[in-house]
């Protein structure tokens, strides 16, 4: 059902009709008790995330330096199914992912902080710095999705790609194996039918 056209404007009673405003909004001021309440609702929950974030960013240097210090073990060793340097690699990898989380949680707790400040001081500075900070977490959110997005894009066809050259790299190494099993035969067999009577 459409809602009815109301006119918006009380200083214009000609102005067009629109959409009507959210109710107890219009043309008020902003209250200061109820900003606050409100700041103060969400508090707990970006405090929550925070040190979600940071959990799991100390996890990601614990896996990082762990994944480096096992890839020592195998440098150097021929019988390794991987070569040793991609451990390092790897675990360079978690430290980057870590500071990947590092960095919106700390804009998580600024913006805790900065709450805390307005529910304290009532300074109105510090609720639009709360929402600064807010602002400026989900700023390095977007980006971070924009970037996953494009690294997806990017990744699919070269996996896929690389995934056809080794399956056909293996079925030549395959055939290869097989043609050089029969060349050893037949080379083996050459001896016995000459000593044959």
């Amino acid at each position: 059902m459409i809602p009815p056209m109301y006119n918006n404007d009380p200083a214009n009673p000609y102005h067009a009709p629109g959409v009507p405003a959210a109710p107890g909004f219009y043309g008020q001021t902003l209250d200061a008790a109820a900003v606050k309440q409100k700041l103060n609702g969400m508090r707990p929950w970006v405090k929550f995330f925070a040190v979600i974030m940071f959990i799991g960013a100390g996890l990601m240097i614990l896996g990082g330096i762990a994944i480096a210090a096992g890839g020592a073990l195998f440098m150097g060793n021929p019988r390794a199914q991987m070569p040793g340097w991609i451990f390092p690699l790897m675990g360079g990898l978690y430290l980057l992912l870590a500071l990947l989380y590092i960095v919106p949680a700390i804009y998580l707790t600024r913006c805790t902080s900065a709450i805390r400040a307005f529910d304290l001081q009532g300074d109105p500075g510090s609720a639009l710095m709360a929402l600064e900070w807010m602002r400026k977490f989900w700023k390095f959110v977007g980006i971070m999705i924009i970037v996953c997005i494009a690294l997806y894009i990017v990744a699919i066809p070269v996996m896929i790609a690389v995934g056809g050259f080794s399956a056909a790299a293996r079925e030549g190494r395959e055939q290869r194996n097989e043609a050089i099993q029969e060349m050893l035969r037949k080379s083996q067999r050459s001896p016995e039918a000459e000593s044959a009577p």
